[in-house]
């Protein structure tokens, strides 16, 4: 019960108590004293009349003619006084029944009124009980149509959800099929739809369609021999910057160095390329590709390093022998050169690429010739 309703109760019955014991009060009380005389002053009052008649007979003796009458008058007195006494006994007595009757009365009606201060305090008490009930309940049912009301509005969303999630797959099986026969213009727009319908409500999935985007947009490029790659750089850069996940990513950071690469940025190509091993480190391409970065920056050294690590890791590929072994002839390291070339020739001649074989074999007569002069 709040504290406004305690008050209510308290009142009410505070007020009960009060005209109880007002009424009780009232009976204890005596009724007001009639000022009738008693029968004792009626008493005194003939025998005060007999002393002056005792007295008027000693003063007054010569008036013995009148003693006879002056004897039935104090008779008549006496007489009176005594209907008197009575008339004032039963007046007494019908005011003492008309009292009791009104202190019966009180009783009665301080007894109904404490009994209906009773009754609105158990009324009271019990109202505010049921409205805080009510409110109580009132709250509860609020709060669980709230909560109705939100599950209903995620299943709205969920079904939205599974709806644009469907397009969404729809669109990408789309876009492969596209791929898959070779219309890579559609494809790079069919891809480019996808990150715009998905960036914000599906990152993951756009940072994928993003990469895409780049990847084929760069297949282009370089099929079509054209030198604008800012698309390029500008979907990998998309793709990257939403938090691409997966096998994906380090292949984002290669392509994106190879584009960089092609425009001359040499430094920054590094960078990504760096960025690539650390979360690759297996792939051979990307050491060699970084091994070529750091040969055009004039980092020698570490171009070698480069294709070491990629010959370790690909020990078959005949073009990281050729690249390694370039950077020892343009670094002036001719007779170190000739060990990757041999390689290399070896792995022609086992793959039967007869022109790579004639032109290995031409430059190792050459290395071989410079020596013998």
């Amino acid at each position: 019960m709040r504290y406004s309703q305690k008050w209510w109760v308290i009142v009410a019955l505070l007020f009960a108590f009060a005209l109880t014991v007002s009424v009780l009060t009232a009976q204890t009380e005596e009724p007001s004293a009639v000022n009738t005389p008693s029968s004792a002053e009626v008493q005194a009052d003939s025998v005060g009349a007999q002393a002056s008649s005792d007295e008027l007979e000693q003063k007054q003796p010569t008036l013995e003619l009148n003693r006879d009458t002056a004897s039935a008058d104090v008779e008549n007195e006496c007489r009176f006084n005594e209907l008197r006494r009575e008339l004032l006994d039963d007046r007494a007595k019908m005011i003492d029944d008309r009292a009791k009757t009104l202190d019966w009365w009180l009783s009665a009606t301080g007894i109904f009124l404490t009994l209906i201060g009773v009754a609105v305090a158990i009324l009271s008490y019990f109202g505010f009980k049921r409205r805080d009930r009510i409110g109580s309940e009132a709250r509860e049912n609020m709060e669980e149509s709230e909560q109705h009301a939100e599950e209903a509005q995620r299943y709205v969303e969920d079904i939205k959800t599974m709806r644009d999630k469907i397009k969404i797959d729809s669109a990408v099986s789309e876009a492969i099929s596209l791929q898959q026969q070779n219309r890579t213009d559609e494809a790079i727009e069919k891809w480019r739809s996808i990150a715009n319908i998905t960036e914000g409500t599906d990152d993951e999935r756009a940072a994928e369609a993003w990469f895409f985007v780049g990847y084929f947009t760069s297949l282009k490029s370089v099929k079509e021999e054209r030198e604008d790659f800012a698309g390029v750089i500008d979907a990998y850069n998309k793709s990257i910057d939403l938090n691409l996940s997966g096998p994906n990513l380090p292949y984002a950071y290669f392509n994106r160095g190879n584009v960089k690469a092609r425009l001359g940025q040499t430094k920054s190509a590094i960078a990504d390329y760096d960025a690539a091993i650390d979360l690759n480190s297996s792939d051979a391409d990307f050491y060699i590709r970084r091994g070529i970065a750091k040969q055009k920056s004039g980092d020698s050294e570490g171009a070698m390093a480069d294709f070491d690590a990629a010959i370790g890791l690909n020990p078959s590929d005949v073009s990281t022998y050729l690249k390694q072994g370039a950077v020892k002839v343009f670094s002036g390291r001719i007779d170190e050169a000739r060990e990757p070339f041999e390689k290399a020739l070896d792995l022609a001649r086992e793959e039967g690429n007869a022109y790579l074989t004639a032109q290995l074999e031409s430059m190792l007569e050459s290395l071989n010739r410079r020596d013998a002069t």
